[in-house]
C-alpha cells in the first residue's frame, strides 16, 4: 500500500471522532500529519507508517486500522504509532513500534505516552531475549523476529542504542 493510500485510509473517520483517548494522548497528531526534521525523515517515517499498517494486517483475524496517531519517531531508527485497531467485533487502541528493530504491538493500557511505549517495547524485547537465551519458545511474545542467536545478538545491540540515545530524546 502506498503512502497516498495509507493517508486516505487513515482518514476513514473525522479526526477526534470516537477516539476515546486519555487527554495527554488526544493531542498526538494524526499519523498522516507527521513531520520529520527534514523531508527525507518525513519520507522514512511515512514508510514506518506503511510498515505499521502492514504489521497490524498480519496480526490475523481481519485486523484493520481505523485511525492512526503519530507518537514519535526517528527516521532510520523507528516509528511509534498509536493505532485504533478493529479485529472482528473488537476495537482497541494499540501501540505499534516498527522500523529498524523488530516490530511489536501492545495495548494502550501498557503505556501512557510515546516514551512509555518505547520503554514497554524494550521490556518486551528483553523478555524475548531472555526466552531465546533459555532456549524456550517465543510464542506469545509480541515481537516479530526470527528466534535465532544472531537476531538476538543484533536486537540486544539495538536495545542498548534505544536506551542510551533514543529514550533520553523522548520527553
Amino acid at each position: 500500500m502506498s503512502s497516498r493510500e495509507l493517508l486516505a485510509t487513515s482518514r476513514l473517520l473525522p479526526e477526534g471522532a470516537g477516539d476515546d483517548l486519555p487527554p495527554p494522548l488526544e493531542s498526538l497528531p494524526a499519523a498522516y500529519d507527521l513531520q520529520g526534521v527534514t523531508p527525507y525523515e518525513t519520507h522514512l517515517l511515512l514508510e514506518y507508517l506503511e510498515q505499521a499498517h502492514a504489521y497490524v494486517r498480519e496480526l490475523g483475524g481481519h485486523a484493520d486500522v481505523r485511525r492512526a496517531r503519530y507518537g514519535a519517531g526517528f527516521g532510520g531508527v523507528l516509528g511509534i504509532f498509536l493505532m485504533d485497531v478493529r479485529k472482528k467485533s473488537e476495537r482497541t487502541w494499540r501501540w505499534v513500534v516498527v522500523g529498524n528493530p523488530p516490530a511489536s504491538h501492545f495495548p494502550l493500557a501498557d503505556a501512557a505516552s510515546p516514551r512509555a511505549a518505547l520503554v514497554r517495547y524494550c521490556e518486551i524485547a528483553d523478555q524475548w531475549l531472555d526466552t531465546i537465551r533459555r532456549g524456550d519458545s517465543v510464542e506469545g511474545i509480541p515481537l516479530r523476529a526470527a528466534p535465532t542467536a544472531v537476531v538476538a545478538h543484533d536486537l540486544a545491540s539495538k536495545l542498548q542504542t534505544l536506551r542510551r540515545l533514543v529514550l533520553p530524546a523522548l520527553r
